[in-house]
This record gives C-alpha cells, structure tokens and sequence, in this order.
C-alpha cells in the first residue's frame, strides 16, 4: 500500500501567469499548466489540496468524508457523483455558496 501523497496547490501563480482576462480579477488556467499538474497526479497518485486564502470557501467532493455532518463545512458542502463529475447543478451549488444564497 502507498503511503497517503498529498499536492497543496496554489493555483494563484502555478496554474497562470497572473495574466488578466477580461473578467476582472479572473486569471486564465493554462492548458499547458493543467496537462502538467495532471501528469504529476497520474504519475504519482498523489491527492490534491488546494490552499485557500480568504473565508469565502466550498468543499466539492464526489464522497462525504463527513463534511456533511460537519457544523461549519455542511453548508459549504456540494457532492458531485462520482461517475459524472461537476456538473451545471452542482457547480451551481457552488456558485450560490461564495454568493451568499446558501446560509453558512
């Protein structure tokens, strides 16, 4: 059995180039970043975790790992199924938590 590999991934820097789209405040993921990093999970079948800086957060995750149960993450929580991925519902979901339509 493999030990637990973990990424703490900053996108902010690592997955752009602090280049601006035309959205304000939004930077472009870049494809050549992105074919990197999924290198590194599928080579090394590490886990990722993304760092986060602010308050305004979500948890996504095809399991439940408990973050329903969880008084302060519950809310924030969004469970996508596993054989389809994130989808409009569920991206949705996310979308109203970092918009204040979910009450945390």
């Amino acid at each position: 059995m493999k030990p637990e590999r973990i990424l703490f991934l900053d996108i902010d820097g690592v997955l752009n180039d602090h280049a601006m789209c035309e959205v304000p405040n939004c930077c472009t993921i870049k494809p050549a970043c992105m074919a990197s990093l999924n290198r590194i999970i599928h080579e090394s079948c590490c886990g990722l975790a993304l760092e986060i800086r602010t308050f305004h957060w979500a948890v996504v995750d095809d399991l439940d790992l408990g973050f329903s149960a969880c008084e302060q993450c519950g809310p924030r929580f969004v469970r996508t199924n596993g054989k389809s991925g994130l989808n409009h519902v569920s991206a949705q979901q996310i979308i109203d938590v970092f918009n204040g339509q979910i009450k945390v």
